[in-house]
C-alpha cells in the first residue's frame, strides 16, 4: 500500500461539543429558505404576528435584534392598517428570502417584502421592502 491509500488515523481526542458549536455558528450561512406567508388584516395582531415572524427567522438562523424587529413590526403595522381599511377581507403577504447559502448575515435580505392584498385578485398588490 501506498501512502495515499493508507487508513487515515482519527483523533480520540474529539471534544464533541466544541465541535458541535462550531458546527452550530456556521449553520446561519449554509441554510437558505424562501417563502410566502399570508395573515389577515387584523391591525390589532401585529405585535403576534411580528412574534411569529421573530420565531420563523430565528429557526432558519436569522435572529432580528430589536432595531430590525421594530423596522419589521412597523412595516406590518402599515401594511395591515392600508389592508384593513380598504376592506376588512384583505390580506396581507410577507414574502421573504434568506440570503443565499455561504452569504453571511443575520436577517433575511433586501428582497423581503410585505406587500397588502385586496380581495379582488386582480387588483395590483402593493409592495414595500421591510
Amino acid at each position: 500500500m501506498g501512502k495515499h491509500n493508507a487508513p487515515r488515523k482519527v483523533s480520540k481526542e474529539i471534544n464533541h461539543a466544541v465541535l458541535r458549536q462550531a458546527m452550530l455558528r456556521r449553520l446561519p450561512r449554509v441554510v437558505a429558505g424562501s417563502g410566502k406567508l399570508f395573515f389577515p388584516a387584523v391591525p390589532a395582531l401585529t405585535e403576534h404576528f411580528t412574534e411569529v415572524l421573530h420565531k420563523m427567522f430565528a429557526v432558519l438562523g436569522r435572529v432580528f435584534d430589536k432595531e430590525e424587529t421594530k423596522g419589521i413590526r412597523e412595516s406590518l403595522r402599515t401594511k395591515l392598517d392600508e389592508a384593513f381599511n380598504r376592506s376588512a377581507d384583505s390580506r396581507v403577504m410577507v414574502e421573504y428570502h434568506t440570503n443565499e447559502p455561504h452569504a453571511i448575515g443575520r436577517c433575511p435580505d433586501s428582497r423581503s417584502a410585505i406587500r397588502t392584498l385586496d380581495p379582488n385578485p386582480y387588483s395590483a398588490a402593493l409592495r414595500q421592502s421591510a
